[in-house]
């Protein structure tokens, strides 16, 4: 069995080392080549790619991903340094309202219980259906179903100039309480959770290709159908594509790009995966 290593696509240098390895073309040529692309008047990725691939002569099937893991990065918020996170990794959202975490434990000491299995959200003396509707405290009922059974997976970002200011102030409290918050008219919640929490990591992880969700893997609005249909292949181009993304960035000076890693609904990512947990406290406040 051959040795496993890490994808790595965080930043400039890591992605060149990484692309360089996968496609077995020495660093200097491979630069050579995206200098002169990223110079041009048109950033054009899909031409990018086929022109690396007529270049160097590559034949797709033969690369292996086989021993390749992904590297990405996650933030969230703690009180305990970490220690949950090493302990049980990253749990999706079901898993972390189901086992004995700091979340469920939050959330049972405001007498809030959630059935995951049963679509059930206890809530003091009140015992609510969680469904598929709109109905009923405008859409917040949708949302909270939405982000419990269709949007419950572990994200994270494969590169991202600034994930501390990712839109869903992930940085500062769980996105699931916006919504879990107006659902239950418990308007403080978010608050509490902040003022128990005040820490944020930044969480390394890596985790294999096939933990991906699809639509990770789009890159010119395919659907499930088409992806599924030759996974390895869009794996393939993925970490290609992406990786010339992040070169690109680099040498045009306009930073790191956005890739988001989304994977599959039921995954998660066990603690010997979890690579570092780093205090981001101090540069989160600093953002304010």
């Amino acid at each position: 069995m051959k040795e496993k290593w890490l994808y790595d696509m965080t930043d400039a240098e890591n992605a060149m080392k990484s692309l360089s390895k996968f496609l077995n073309i020495g660093k200097r040529e491979l630069f050579r080549f995206m200098f002169t692309r990223a110079n041009e008047d048109i950033i054009d990725y899909d031409k990018f790619y086929e022109e690396l691939i007529e270049e160097f002569d590559i034949d797709i099937d033969k690369l292996s991903i086989d021993n390749i893991e992904i590297k990405s990065i996650h933030v969230t918020t703690g009180s305990d340094n970490g220690y949950s996170i090493k302990e049980k990794g990253l749990l999706n959202l079901q898993e972390a309202l189901t086992q004995d975490t700091p979340l469920r434990n939050f959330l049972l000491k405001r007498d809030i219980r959630i059935d995951v299995e049963n679509k059930l959200l206890y809530f003091r003396d009140k015992k609510l259906l969680i469904v598929d509707d709109t109905s009923g405290h405008k859409d917040n009922k949708n949302y909270v179903y939405n982000k419990l059974y269709k949007d419950c997976e572990v994200n994270g970002f494969a590169c991202d100039e600034a994930p501390l200011e990712y839109g869903g102030d992930v940085a500062n409290r769980p996105e699931f309480f916006y919504n879990l918050g107006i659902m239950l008219r418990y308007r403080t919640l978010e608050e509490e959770w902040k003022m128990e929490n005040r820490q944020c990591y930044i969480v390394e992880y890596k985790y294999p290709h096939e933990k991906l969700a699809w639509f990770t893997l789009i890159l010119n609005n395919e659907d499930e159908d088409e992806i599924e249909e030759d996974r390895e292949c869009y794996v393939k181009a993925w970490l290609i594509r992406q990786s010339m993304t992040v070169l690109v960035y680099d040498i045009k000076r306009w930073g790191k790009p956005e890739i988001i890693s989304y994977l599959k609904l039921s995954e998660n990512i066990p603690s010997h995966d979890i690579i570092n947990v780093i205090d981001a406290t101090e540069e989160r406040d600093s953002l304010r």
